[in-house]
């Protein structure tokens, strides 16, 4: 994933703990502020960028963060799935 406030320059790396076709659960290394925008890049045969929003992120410990993110749309590519293919692309389940 990668904030959207110019701030950073190239993709981090965030655990996934949970997903549906609404949002995110995420743990983060770095902090991100509620109501920023972040672009998370997904492979569905093809990369996908999708764009999410910060609804809270809460310190867990030192350099640990748990935040939920809501879905907002995609980002500059043609994908036309349906949010469900997002979830089985991430968990691997359907």
């Amino acid at each position: 994933m990668m904030p959207l406030n110019g701030e950073a320059d190239r993709f981090a790396t965030a655990l996934l703990t949970d997903c549906s076709p609404h949002g995110l659960g995420l743990v983060l290394t770095d902090p991100v502020k509620a109501g920023e925008q972040v672009l998370v890049r997904l492979n569905l045969n093809k990369m996908v960028l999708l764009v999410y929003t910060v609804r809270y992120c809460i310190p867990m410990k030192l350099s640990q963060f748990r935040a939920g993110a809501l879905f907002t749309g995609y980002a500059a590519n043609s994908y036309q799935g349906e949010p469900a293919a997002i979830v089985t692309a991430l968990t691997g389940r359907e």
